[in-house]
């Protein structure tokens, strides 16, 4: 149980900001929206997220909660913390959740794209309800 990665459960709405600031945005063409066909006019703000991840010292936290995100859906989600996919990454463009996983699978295939395809959810890792601040002082103190 000691190799178990421990993730904050904001973790990911916070370096998804830009791309969510960027898909609200897009107009909605009707509740079913995948949003844009060409994924490419997200690559400026995953490049950003690689490096702010870089410099918090945290891609491999923000690899571990992406694939968790892709392996479980939002039934699990819900379950599991009481909240869904669009509202940890504070959606503000209400795009359903089979489209925010289609943008996250753009986002892991850009920053590891050695990487194949989320298959399911990788076993050591546990999200956890800590606010992203708190969870970030725990990593630091941590041995």
């Amino acid at each position: 149980m000691s190799d178990m990665r421990r993730v904050s459960l904001y973790l990911l709405g916070w370096y998804m900001t830009p791309i969510d600031w960027r898909l609200w945005r897009i107009p909605m063409k009707d509740a079913d929206d995948p949003g844009p066909d060409d994924m490419e006019i997200f690559r400026p703000d995953v490049e950003s997220m690689r490096a702010k991840a870089s410099e918090h010292n945290e891609l491999g936290d923000l690899r571990a909660a992406i694939e968790y995100h892709l392996g479980h859906d939002d039934e699990f989600l819900l379950a599991q913390f009481d909240v869904t996919l669009a509202e940890l990454i504070q959606n503000e463009s209400f795009r359903p959740e089979w489209a925010l996983k289609r943008i996250l699978a753009f986002v892991y295939r850009t920053l590891w794209p050695e990487a194949g395809p989320v298959e399911q959810a990788p076993d050591d890792v546990e999200l956890v309800k800590v606010p992203l601040e708190e969870w970030r002082t725990l990593q630091v103190s941590r041995p």
